[in-house]
């Protein structure tokens, strides 16, 4: 059972991440909506999570809380390749304008939430 053990903490993990994906789909975003905030918000907030999750758990990778939350809820709940699909939607439906702002938005709010997040849990790891 122990060695079947990591799996099943990245299936759970997972989970539990597509389904708050889901959720936050289900009340947030529309279908001729300029902007997927759903979809954008699962990514942002994935991204500050996993900002903070690694530098806690990642002095075991193997961890079951690295598992569980990193490659599981995390991997879960965010996604690139839903962005990568409404970011063409959009595209079509609404140009190159929509397109770029949320592309880029996605890619320079994420960024910066990943690092605001890795440098509250060093702070949080010091103290």
């Amino acid at each position: 059972m122990k060695q079947w053990l990591p799996y099943l903490l990245v299936f759970a993990g997972g989970g539990a991440g597509s389904m708050a994906r889901f959720l936050l789909s289900q009340l947030f975003n529309r279908a001729n909506a300029l902007f997927h905030w759903g979809t954008f918000g699962a990514n942002m907030i994935g991204c500050l999570l996993i900002g903070l999750f690694i530098p806690l758990f990642s002095k075991n990778p193997q961890s079951s809380l690295f598992l569980l939350a990193v490659a599981g809820f995390c991997g879960g709940f965010t996604t690139f390749s839903t962005l990568s699909w409404e970011s063409l939607k959009l595209l079509e439906k609404h140009g190159f304008s929509a397109y770029l702002l949320y592309v880029g938005m996605s890619i320079v709010v994420g960024l910066l939430l990943t690092y605001s997040g890795y440098r509250l849990a060093l702070q949080a790891i010091k103290a």
